[in-house]
């Protein structure tokens, strides 16, 4: 039997088994008051907010961390205050909650939001974060006319319809799986790949968990068309199992493009190896990944979400919400989906004032469900005649040092269409199998028995060609593609952990995009997509340049950092000194097609400083970078300006120092917020090539105010307060 050009398309789900469960009522706020509002005020609009949510995260009958109040919880009061912040609420419209602990049980759910509705006069509901329970709830909220948020796993198609038909009131920002089936099926047809396999791995308890809800529309999706089928289907519980010799002989005989969607990581591991160990191998060089632009690092969101549980408005207590260390990855799409709601609120206000015939108005609420903008999830835009939020799937391939990622194709998912963006062309994507794009059905068939000696020996080096695997991580609707340095990935490959290490000199580089959130409002979903893309590939190519390691992109900006894992001496605040000053005289010359009068502008910051760097994870494994370096670094951009480089003293320091030829003007003495009153610097050019344009030597002694930003609307980390740890 011949091993031939086997391409395995691999989904991840941490997903929720939310069905068929006992209902046990929880001590907490299950009857009771609103909750007292963060800022009472003489004349105050208050909006009381309903909510049902687990306590711990074994109310969802797994182990593993999910979308409990202790974990999630204050990614509620933190976006509220970004809102605030923001100036897209106004300070005196205010919120009290009430909360009912319980387990994923329809009925209850429906009872206990009624209660809350008829009761106590609930204006908005922010669903259970489960599969069934949603759609359920949703048409209760419709026939009140209340708007209803959704987030975590509330990934089941029913919540998107044509037209708003059916859920007229619904505010959601979480994908579907019905567009992600489209998706897949579609990417079949644009390598003409006509048949493939289908494994699934589900948890016994999981009726009707990620893998299945995907697996049945995948199956719809099908159906809805006659050039792809389905040539194997199996489902698999436990990978130990001796049915998992009979399942992957199957995929032998009669797949080489195999669709795996695992509930459980760690079994999707198990039976990764177990396709290594029958020839069925990848060299783990190419992902796609469904995610708005890319990964991003949280600036310490997951740990301080577990301390704002602990403050208002659940006053979690300590024997409730001591032992909790790191909110649930669930948590940024409740923030995001907080954060989508405050903003239907102010284009609602602005249009009919603050009342509550308009902010009971879920309805409106939904029509106004429309503007754009950059999430901790990525960047989030809803379609205009669903409540779907637009559909994007990126592959990405790592370089030839499997540190950076370079996007090769786009499939976006926007009103039921899918447009497909080759970035760097298919010879790319295939560049390790010498540019032949892999069949569904090899040549010479499954067997090696469909063609003569002649034709074998004819096509010998496209049978014996490598495995590629494509990756498609959905970590509780959360999608993110990890990379990781080489001699990192070599240790986690291995399953070993990779121990933290103290690096007494890095220097640390954050850059930010200055008002691209007004930037995006003007551009189409996928032309923003497309403006990213052609940024990302034009910056990426200078970090390559440079003795730097990009730790992140941060959705609309970048963290990298020189230093580590590899020590230069002192020449991390060289490369990184350059780096960004090429970063500025790229962009320089930097067009956007779709917008040709207007410019991208950066804020740059940099610091040095010692830091402790390490994995964290073995399922999904984080490089994250601690210290008060990485934090600092962070102010120097949040406080920079449009078009500036912004140095700490520490970085001044060692330039002047160690290098000739750069070109520095003290600041002055900033008041930076966290860190109390600091001499810094703009770094102005290198003596070499000159000064900087004379847009960006321009430069003032106080710090950028809301104005050089998106309309007054500040970048998401400078009003939290900042962690100090990074990951990637």
């Amino acid at each position: 039997m011949f091993i031939v050009n086997v391409v395995i398309i691999c989904l991840v789900l941490l997903a929720l088994a939310v069905a068929g469960q006992a209902q046990q009522t929880m001590p907490g706020n299950s009857i009771g008051a609103f909750t007292t509002p963060a800022t009472p005020l003489a004349n105050q609009t208050l909006i009381k907010v309903a909510m049902l949510i687990a306590q711990n995260d074994t109310d969802y009958g797994l182990s593993r961390k999910n979308a409990a109040l202790r974990d999630s919880g204050g990614a509620i009061p933190m976006a509220l205050e970004q809102l605030w912040a923001d100036e897209i609420l106004p300070q005196n419209v205010n919120f009290s909650f009430q909360w009912f602990y319980g387990r994923c049980n329809e009925a209850i759910a429906l009872g206990k939001i009624y209660q809350f509705i008829r009761n106590y006069g609930a204006d908005a509901i922010i669903a259970t974060p489960c599969m069934d329970v949603p759609p359920l709830l949703g048409h209760l909220a419709a026939s009140f006319n209340l708007p209803m948020m959704v987030w975590g796993q509330s990934m089941a198609s029913e919540l998107s319809s044509s037209n708003n038909a059916t859920y007229p009131s619904l505010l959601n920002i979480v994908p579907n799986y019905r567009y992600m089936a489209a998706g897949i099926v579609g990417l079949m047809h644009y390598f003409n790949w006509t048949q493939f396999a289908l494994v699934i791995q589900s948890d016994l308890s999981a009726v009707s968990g990620g893998c299945n809800l995907l697996a049945r529309d995948i199956d719809n999706a099908l159906s809805a068309q006659s050039t792809v089928s389905l040539s194997y289907k199996a489902r698999i519980f436990n990978i130990q199992s001796s049915d998992t010799a009979t399942l992957v002989s199957g995929l032998q005989q009669r797949a080489r493009i195999m669709l795996l969607c695992f509930d459980d990581i760690t079994q999707l591991r198990t039976f990764a190896l177990t396709l290594y160990d029958v020839g069925l191998n990848t060299k783990w060089h190419y992902d796609i990944t469904l995610s708005a632009l890319s990964n991003r690092n949280y600036y310490g969101f997951y740990e301080r979400v577990v301390n704002r549980t602990r403050d208002w408005p659940f006053y979690c207590p300590e024997s409730e919400c001591g032992s909790v260390t790191n909110g649930s990855t669930y948590s940024i799409l409740l923030y995001d989906a907080i954060y989508n709601y405050g903003m239907a609120l102010n284009e609602s206000f602005k249009q009919f004032g603050v009342r509550p015939e308009i902010y009971r108005n879920g309805s409106l609420l939904a029509r106004n469900n429309r503007k754009p903008f950059m999430g901790l999830t990525g960047f989030v835009t809803v379609e205009t005649d669903q409540n779907t939020r637009v559909f994007v799937m990126s592959n990405r391939k790592s370089d030839a040092q499997g540190n950076s990622l370079q996007v090769l194709m786009q499939l976006a998912w926007v009103n039921g269409q899918m447009n497909v963006t080759m970035r760097n062309g298919s010879s790319q994507m295939w560049a390790s199998r010498a540019g032949i794009i892999p069949p569904a059905v090899p040549v010479c068939g499954f067997d090696g028995k469909g063609c003569t000696v002649s034709v074998f020996d004819m096509y010998k080096g496209y049978f014996v060609t490598g495995i590629v695997l494509f990756v498609l991580l959905i970590g509780g609707s959360i999608f993110i593609i990890v990379y990781l340095i080489r001699q990192v990935a070599d240790r986690l490959k291995l399953g070993q952990s990779v121990e933290p290490e103290h690096f007494e000199a890095v220097t640390v580089f954050f850059s930010d995009i200055v008002q691209f959130a007004a930037l995006s409002s003007q551009m189409r979903p996928l032309q923003v997509v497309n403006l990213m893309n052609e940024l990302y590939t034009t910056l990426d190519a200078i970090i390559d340049e440079h003795d730097a390691y990009k730790v992140e992109s941060i959705g609309d900006g970048y963290l990298c950092v020189s230093g580590l894992p590899k020590r230069n001496g002192n020449l991390h605040g060289k490369e990184c000194a350059d780096m960004a000053l090429e970063f500025m005289k790229a962009l320089s010359d930097f067009r956007i097609l779709d917008l040709p009068n207007e410019r991208i502008r950066l804020r740059i910051g940099l610091h040095s400083g010692p830091c402790v760097a390490g994995v964290v994870g073995l399922a999904m494994p984080r490089y994250c970078l601690f210290g008060d370096t990485v934090n600092t670094a962070s102010r120097m951009e949040s406080s920079s300006s449009p078009n500036k480089i912004h140095i700490s003293k520490a970085t001044h320091t060692l330039l002047n120092a160690n290098f000739d030829g750069y070109i520095m003007e003290s600041r002055g003495e900033v008041i930076i917020k966290g860190k109390g009153v600091m001499e810094t610097f703009w770094l102005l050019g290198h003596a070499e090539n000159g000064a900087l344009p004379p847009n960006n030597a321009q430069h003032d002694r106080q710090p950028a105010t809301k104005a050089d930003d998106d309309g007054g609307e500040e970048e998401m980390k400078q009003s939290m307060e900042l962690g100090t740890d990074t990951c990637g």
